[in-house]
């Protein structure tokens, strides 16, 4: 069983680019505090592109995983791009379930 603990999101916009930094356990809470976060960013240029960087998940609870996937898929409609980096090998399968294989970087 995952330890809980609070997701930290920290985001970086830089050169047409928002990076959202996740550090912690991607579990149903945490996956909550990524969508606030995102309704945060409501109103960017559509020309911007969205990366979640997952190096710092350090555990992946599946009810998170699609919370986060679904969350990714509405983001599609407000920024040019959505992808994910960091992702750990074993999630991709996961991801690529909820729909989301273009999103895949290494």
């Amino acid at each position: 069983m995952a330890v809980k603990g609070r997701m930290q999101v920290k985001i970086q916009r830089d050169n047409g680019k928002v990076v959202m930094y996740l550090i912690g356990n991607l579990d149903g809470s945490g996956a909550c505090q990524v969508e606030r976060a995102l309704e945060r960013l409501q109103g960017l240029p559509g020309n911007c592109e969205l990366i979640f960087d997952l190096r710092g998940v350090r555990t992946f609870e599946y009810f998170g995983v699609a919370l986060l996937a679904n969350s990714m898929k509405r983001q599609k409609h407000n920024f040019e791009q959505v992808s994910l980096i960091g992702l750990q090998i074993s999630m991709e399968n996961v991801f690529r379930q909820f729909g989301l294989e273009s999103t895949l970087k290494h």
